[in-house]
C-alpha cells in the first residue's frame, strides 16, 4: 500500500484518532481534506481531533454540506454552536476550508449525461420530444402542455368550513331528534290503547308509515312541524354533508353549493322565527286529556327548543357567511405552461429524489429524470437514484442509457434482486420498441 495514498492517510488517521493520538490523527486527516475536500468521512473524524471549537464547527458544517442528513454531524454542530455561544470571546477564527455548495455540485458530477441531454425547456415533460412555444399539446404523446393548479398550495379556510358544515348538520339532526323525543314523551303520558310511543313512531308519522300514534295526535304533530318543513330540514342536512365533503376536493361547484346552503339556512331560520311567534297547539279547553297534555307540553318545551335553535342556527349562518367570503381564494386556479426545467436551488439529493418520485407518479418522466440526474450528481453512491433514473430513461425510450445505469448500480450493490428484474423489463421494452419500428409483431 502506498504510504502517500490519501486512502492510507485516512485509514491511518482514523486508527490514530481511535488510539488517542490526536496530533498524529490531525496531521493525517488534514492531508486528506487538503487533497480531497469532499471526503465527508475525513471531515467527520477531523472534528474529533482539532483543537478549537471553531475548527470543529467548520468540520461539521463541511460534513453537512456533503451529506445534509448526517445525524452525527447535526448533533455535533448543535453542541459546538451552543458552546461557542457560551464562550464567544475565547474562540479564534478557524483556518479550515469551508466547502461551497455550488462548487460541490460542479465537482461531484461523476456520471456523463451528455448522451441523454434533457435540459431544454421546450421538451415535453412527459415524453421528452421537442415542442414549440405555441403548442397546446405535445405533437408526439398528445398530452396537454399546460397545467392548472391552485394559487394557494394548501387551502386556508376549507377545513374550517368543513367542520362548520358538519357541526351544522349534526345540530339540525339533533334538533329533529329532540323534537321527536318531546312529542313521544307527551304521547307516552296518555298510554292510549295500552300502547307505548317512541321516537321511531313519531318519525314514521313524517314518513307516512303505519304507526301506533292516533290520528288526532298525528294532526297535532304535523301542525307543530309540517311534513314539508321536516323534509326541508332533512334535505338540508344531506346537502350540507355532501357540500362539506365536496369542499375537500376544492372543486368550485361545491363552493357554489356551499353558497346555496346559506340561502336554505336563511329560509330555515325565517321559518323557525315564524314558529316562535305563534302557539304550537290551538289554545282553549282541550277536547281530550291527550290534547291537553300535548298542548301544555308542546307550547312550553318546544317554545324553549325553538328559541335555542334560532340563536344557534343564526350563529352558524353568520360564521358560514363569513367563511364564504374568506374561502373564495382557496378555489382560485392558475393555468401555466409546463416547461422542462427544474429548480436549480435544489442542493439536497434526497429533496431532488422526492420531487422526482412525485413527477414519476404524474408520468412526467422528463422532469423526473432531470431531478434524478441532479440527485446523482450530488450523491452518486445511492442505488435508488440509479434505479429511478433507469426507469425514467426506459419510459423515454432511452433503453441503452437505462441499462448503462443499471450496470453502475450493480457495481454498487451486486446482490440486489431489483436490478436484474428491472433490467429484464427494460430489455423487453426495448425489444418491443424495435419490433414495432421494424414492422414486426
Amino acid at each position: 500500500m502506498d504510504a502517500n495514498d490519501p486512502h492510507t492517510w485516512l485509514t491511518d488517521g482514523i486508527a490514530a484518532a481511535q488510539a488517542g493520538k490526536r496530533a498524529e490523527a490531525r496531521e493525517l486527516l488534514l492531508r486528506v481534506v487538503k487533497i480531497d475536500e469532499n471526503n465527508g468521512e475525513a471531515w467527520l473524524w477531523l472534528s474529533r481531533v482539532v483543537t478549537t471549537l471553531e475548527d470543529r464547527e467548520v468540520c461539521f458544517e463541511n460534513v453537512l454540506t456533503l451529506d445534509p442528513t448526517n445525524e452525527a454531524a447535526q448533533r455535533g454542530l448543535a453542541e459546538v454552536r451552543a458552546q461557542i455561544e457560551a464562550t464567544p470571546e475565547l474562540e479564534p477564527e478557524s483556518t479550515l476550508i469551508h466547502i461551497e455548495v455550488e462548487r460541490l455540485l460542479e465537482t461531484k458530477v461523476t456520471f456523463d449525461f451528455s448522451d441523454t441531454e434533457l435540459d431544454d425547456p421546450l421538451l415535453c415533460v412527459y415524453c421528452a420530444h421537442k415542442t414549440s412555444e405555441g403548442d397546446q399539446r405535445c405533437p408526439h404523446c398528445k398530452r396537454s402542455l399546460y397545467s392548472t393548479f391552485y394559487e394557494h398550495e394548501k387551502p386556508r379556510w376549507i377545513w374550517t368550513a368543513w367542520m362548520m358544515s358538519i357541526a351544522e348538520a349534526i345540530f339540525v339532526v339533533g334538533g329533529l331528534l329532540i323534537l321527536a323525543a318531546i312529542l313521544a314523551s307527551a304521547l307516552e303520558v296518555v298510554k292510549f290503547n295500552g300502547q307505548t310511543v317512541d321516537v321511531v313512531d313519531v318519525f314514521m308519522v313524517y314518513f307516512g308509515q303505519k304507526t301506533a300514534v292516533p290520528p288526532q295526535a298525528q294532526a297535532a304533530i304535523l301542525a307543530t312541524l309540517p311534513r314539508e318543513q321536516f323534509y326541508l330540514r332533512l334535505g338540508f342536512v344531506i346537502l350540507d354533508l355532501v357540500v362539506a365533503f365536496g369542499l375537500l376536493t376544492r372543486k368550485r361547484i361545491f363552493y357554489v353549493l356551499y353558497i346555496a346552503t346559506l340561502a336554505i339556512a336563511a329560509a330555515l331560520l325565517f321559518i323557525s322565527v315564524t314558529m316562535n311567534s305563534r302557539t304550537f297547539v290551538t289554545s282553549g279547553a282541550a277536547a281530550t286529556p291527550l290534547e291537553g297534555i300535548l298542548q301544555v307540553a308542546l307550547n312550553e318545551m318546544l317554545g324553549v327548543l325553538v328559541k335555542f335553535s334560532i340563536g344557534i342556527f343564526g350563529l352558524f349562518l353568520l360564521i358560514k357567511t363569513a367563511l364564504a367570503f374568506a374561502m373564495n381564494d382557496d378555489f382560485d386556479t392558475v393555468t401555466e405552461r409546463l416547461w422542462c426545467a427544474i429548480d436549480k436551488t435544489v442542493h439536497n439529493p434526497n429533496g431532488a429524489f422526492i420531487r422526482a418520485k412525485a413527477y414519476m407518479k404524474r408520468d412526467m418522466w422528463t422532469l423526473a429524470a432531470l431531478y434524478l440526474q441532479r440527485a446523482l450528481s450530488i450523491q452518486p453512491s445511492t442505488v435508488d437514484y440509479y434505479l429511478g433514473l433507469a426507469e425514467c430513461y426506459a419510459r423515454l425510450g432511452r433503453y441503452q442509457s437505462g441499462l448503462h445505469l443499471l450496470d453502475q448500480a450493480q457495481q454498487l450493490q451486486p446482490e440486489s434482486p431489483v436490478i436484474p428484474n428491472l433490467r429484464g423489463v427494460i430489455v423487453e421494452l426495448q425489444a418491443r420498441a424495435t419490433s414495432t419500428s421494424t414492422g414486426g409483431i
